[in-house]
């Protein structure tokens, strides 16, 4: 027997806990598992309760088990530190996605991202908060003008990159020599106790504002925060290339897998657990701290499919204004109008158009930069649609593959580098007609782990999971047709939920087995069930046209309480999705809407604006809100207030854009009736 010897440092007291596994001489070698998170519990305190707190050693179990392979689990602060207590192995390392990629290179570690951890909120990114003492006179960070700035180091990117390109785009200048404070609370206390007088602010990390309160560090209303970063990745997950490319591939389905294990979520204080990699670009050049600072520091994660990487309309960063005209960068002719949204990483532009002739669906592939066209995928598909036949579902973009729905129901799956059909099948031929469909299918494909998610509408299988490999059948659900809105994944009591319309009901649907859960039966009939219901604070937010804007609770068992807590029969949108910011709900219905989640729904004002019509798309940062509607952007402040204080006309004539447009970083790819254009907001 072999005896492996496991060492954890103690956060509160830098201690050291010792472990002794037995190991079978003919077991693999243990897999060395890294731990860099400041939120896991060795490396935090217990000062907030079901907070900091992770249990990577839950992780490990689930590892082990999907894997067959012991884990071995090292927590440490830096990577050098790490490598002497693991005796210089490290397989999979999972911390803070800037730190590691830092001292990864410095000790010239050569790694691969594999996969992001959401929060509880299902966010994969942090971001920096800019502080001054309360009693200080700064309001915003233009006020700082001739400040000193304690900065984080360079490696932490919330603290320094970031918050230099925020700097950068309030025109202030920051010293040649920064500042540096190794730790939050040094920066913090200096804040503090430097007085209101003494001209200076400190950069600390968003995670660590709680933990510095919890933990007495600063007494809450001691800082003011002036200043919000643009977001930045936050806790990644790295295996090292050393490690073969099938045991790479092997662990990120392991880590994948773990979405599917409530204790395993719980433990990590996770709302998803591990998400695909987004595309996320370098926030600012280390070498850089010039104006083109702001511009870089307003990259963003890919829109990867509907309404973004988590469905829900929301991003790192808008802009605080919009020039009168709009910086164009490039165009593309399309064959024909269309409804299906957009799909974009920083390299490529996905989206479905139609021939000429009407004949075939045509999912085109551009470049992001130039426009220029990679690669296009035909697939032989008439019939006659209200609205035209041009696909309706957004691509989704996973991995190295795109995976395409038209409106006649051929699903495609497409590798992303080169265009080549890796499997296809209709829903038609394979589950059976569901019927007169007047606007065909519609949903976006959804991705849980490895099976996709789509509603064929047929009796016998009306929502179904396919291998996202193969296409194969994982499992189906009999029921409805389909609806025309599509599905978004949730999470209830530590479970997650697939969630959306069939075409007479709201529902929810068990991931893994495809068991439906609940049932809700909407008291007026005749719903088209287009907008996708948002979960907010623990409870359901749903809005349709007959039955308005509602808000339900859920009960013990993660069943859909079917008495709404709340109701607005004024919104009453039959396409919009809205956006949830400040607990605020902003939804486009004739008026631009704003209702209150935190009394009962509401109203708290609806706009009136040329600009508005029946449909709009939204986008939503933590301060601001964008709005699409007849190719107009409408900007505003997210506080609460009604006031638009940008706008920029896109198109030279009113033209409605059902077509949901994709913001990457500061471009944004909106289709309108006859082209695509790409533009800088």
């Amino acid at each position: 027997m072999n005896h492996i010897l496991l060492f954890v440092r103690g956060f509160a007291v830098g201690s050291l806990l010792l472990f002794s596994v037995s190991l079978r001489a003919d077991e693999p070698r243990p897999l060395s598992m890294i731990v860099m998170d400041p939120l896991a519990a060795p490396l935090s305190c217990p000062c907030v309760e079901g907070y900091a707190q992770r249990q990577y050693g839950e992780l490990a179990k689930h590892l082990q088990g999907h894997l067959n392979r012991r884990v071995e689990v090292t927590f440490a602060d830096s990577l050098e530190l790490a490598m002497q207590r693991s005796g210089g192995r490290a397989d999979l390392i999972i911390g803070k996605h800037s730190v590691v990629e830092s001292d990864a290179s410095s000790a010239r570690i050569r790694l691969v991202p594999l996969l992001q951890l959401t929060d509880k909120e299902g966010s994969t990114t942090q971001h920096g908060l800019v502080v001054v003492n309360n009693e200080d006179p700064a309001r915003s960070a233009k006020d700082l003008v001739g400040y000193n700035i304690i900065f984080g180091p360079a490696e932490a990117d919330e603290k320094h990159a970031a918050a230099l390109g925020l700097l950068a785009s309030a025109g202030v200048t920051p010293p040649k020599q920064l500042m540096i404070g190794e730790a939050c609370s040094e920066g913090a206390c200096q804040v503090i106790e430097l007085g209101p007088d003494s001209m200076t602010a400190a950069v600390i990390s968003s995670y660590a504002q709680p933990l510095l309160e919890g933990c007495g560090t600063i007494k809450k209303g001691e800082l003011r925060v002036v200043g919000r970063t643009a977001s930045v990745p936050f806790i990644t997950a790295f295996a090292s290339k050393r490690l073969a490319a099938k045991d790479r591939t092997g662990l990120r389905k392991a880590l994948e897998a773990a979405s599917e294990e409530p204790e395993v979520l719980e433990a990590l204080e996770s709302l998803f657990g591990f998400l695909p990699m987004a595309k996320v670009q370098r926030t600012v050049s280390r070498s850089s701290q010039t104006a083109n600072a702001a511009a870089n520091a307003a990259a963003a994660s890919t829109w990867p499919g509907w309404r973004g990487p988590n469905r829900d309309g929301r991003v790192p960063h808008l802009p605080a204004t919009l020039a009168t005209e709009p910086e164009l960068l490039w165009q593309v002719p399309l064959a024909r109008a269309g409804l299906g949204g957009i799909a974009a990483t920083d390299e490529v532009v996905i989206f479905g158009d139609r021939d000429l002739d009407d004949f075939h669906d045509v999912y085109r592939c551009l470049d992001a930069e130039t426009g220029r066209e990679r690669w296009r995928v035909e697939r032989l598909a008439i019939g006659a649609l209200d609205y035209g036949n041009s696909p309706r579902a957004t691509p989704l973009i996973a991995d190295n593959r795109v995976y395409c729905l038209g409106a006649h129901g051929t699903l495609l799956c497409i590798s992303l580098a080169h265009g080549d059909v890796i499997w296809e099948l209709s829903l038609q031929e394979v589950f059976g007609s569901p019927g007169e469909l007047p606007w065909g299918w519609c949903g976006s494909p959804l991705l849980f782990g490895d099976r996709l998610i789509v509603n064929p509408g047929a009796t016998h299988a009306s929502v179904v999971a396919l291998d996202a490999d193969t296409g194969a059948v994982a499992w189906k659900c009999p029921g409805d047709r389909p609806s025309y809105g599509s599905f978004c994944l949730i999470r209830v009591k530590g479970k997650p939920q697939i969630v959306g319309y069939d075409q007479t009901s709201l529902g929810a649907w068990d991931p893994t087995s495809g068991r439906r859960l609940w049932r809700l039966q909407p008291r007026l009939p005749g719903d088209f069930q287009v907008p996708t219901p948002i979960l907010h604070d623990s409870q359901l937010l749903v809005a349709t046209e007959n039955n308005g804007t509602r808000k339900y609770a859920f009960q013990s068992d993660g069943r859909l309480d079917l008495e709404p807590v709340a109701t607005n029969r004024q919104l009453r949108p039959d396409m919009s999705t809205g956006v949830v910011v400040n607990d605020r709900l902003y939804c486009v219905n004739g008026f631009l809407f704003c209702l209150d989640l935190s009394h009962d729904l509401r109203e708290l004002w609806r706009l009136r604006d040329a600009a508005l019509t029946d449909y709009g798309s939204i986008f939503a940062s933590p301060d601001r809100v964008l709005v699409i509607s007849k190719g107009t952007l409408l900007l505003l402040n997210a506080d609460g207030t009604d006031r638009i204080i940008a706008r920029q006309r896109i198109f030279p004539d009113d033209q409605t854009v059902y077509s949901h447009p994709a913001l990457v970083g500061d471009r944004l790819y909106i289709r309108g009736q006859s082209k695509l254009v790409s533009v800088r907001l």
